[in-house]
């Protein structure tokens, strides 16, 4: 997909779930923990179009679109979709 950033992650962590700070991290949105949590904080991180403000928040099965994808929104007009294999 042009212009989108496109990462993968294991289907199988999803389904256990996936705190949402491990997440952004290991699929490459954000280069560390601390950046995941500064963006979080201040609102600037949207999953499938729904704002997380939760830390705590865990990524599960319920997260994906069609049963594969993740639409990550970072900031105002950079955006990501994971893809669960």
């Amino acid at each position: 997909m042009e212009g989108v950033d496109t990462f993968e992650v294991s289907l199988e962590d999803v389904k256990n779930g996936i705190p949402i700070i491990v997440f952004l991290v290991n699929a490459g949105i954000f280069e560390s923990k601390s950046s995941a949590r500064e963006m979080l904080k201040s609102g600037g991180v949207s999953i499938n179009k729904n704002k997380i403000t939760d830390m705590e928040y865990h990524i599960g099965i319920d997260d994906l679109l069609n049963q594969k994808y993740i639409f990550i929104q970072k900031g105002r007009n950079h955006y990501n979709l994971v893809i669960a294999k």
